[in-house]
């Protein structure tokens, strides 16, 4: 199975790194984990692709390095729209699932993506949803998906960005809850969110 969590990463966030993990945690050895660090047309980035990239693979590598049999687990540039990307570059794959939160899974299920219906066709889903959330929600059996309720830092890559426009100096006490340490460095030495 090979799982794909599409992310900005615009910065990575506590959040980001604590999916990851569990995602990690739950598959196999055999399995495969991509994460698509995007760059398409749907948002404006305020960091450079190329430093989200170098920042995720720093963050991934220090969650793998110490494991065995660890999932094989590779950050990549996603340049278009998730359904495209798939059938650009898992065109042979058997077996995809894509990792999402419970606020993405909403808007999909509503047809709020691009290719929504396709990609539901395609694809498996691994759904997390915060251990307090609602769990009332009853969807069709049509559609291959698993919640996973986890305890995921609440952070949210704008609230970072907001506090560094403010403040470019800040230390990082100011921010740590919502990055990790590694995370603050490299944003500071590569001069990102001024």
């Amino acid at each position: 199975m090979t799982y794909l969590f599409g992310l900005a990463a615009d910065p990575l966030t506590k959040g980001h790194i604590d999916i990851i993990k569990n995602v990690i945690k739950r598959i196999n050895a055999e399995d495969h984990l991509d994460i698509l660090v995007s760059n398409t047309d749907e948002k404006i980035y305020r960091a450079p692709v190329n430093d989200r990239i170098n920042i995720a693979t720093t963050a991934v590598y220090s969650i793998t390095k110490d494991k065995k049999d660890c999932p094989l687990v590779h950050v990549k540039e996603q340049p278009c729209r998730m359904y495209q990307y798939i059938v650009h570059n898992y065109e042979d794959a058997e077996e995809l699932c894509l990792v999402i939160g419970e606020d993405e899974w909403n808007s999909l299920i509503m047809g709020e993506w691009v290719n929504s219906e396709l990609l539901m066709r395609r694809c498996s889903f691994l759904i997390f949803r915060r251990k307090n959330a609602s769990k009332d929600r009853v969807l069709s059996v049509r559609w291959k998906y698993t919640y996973m309720d986890v305890d995921v830092a609440d952070t949210a890559s704008s609230d970072v960005r907001e506090i560094l426009f403010r403040d470019p100096d800040c230390h990082y006490d100011k921010i740590r809850g919502l990055i990790t340490h590694q995370v603050f460095r490299e944003i500071k030495a590569r001069g990102l969110y001024y």
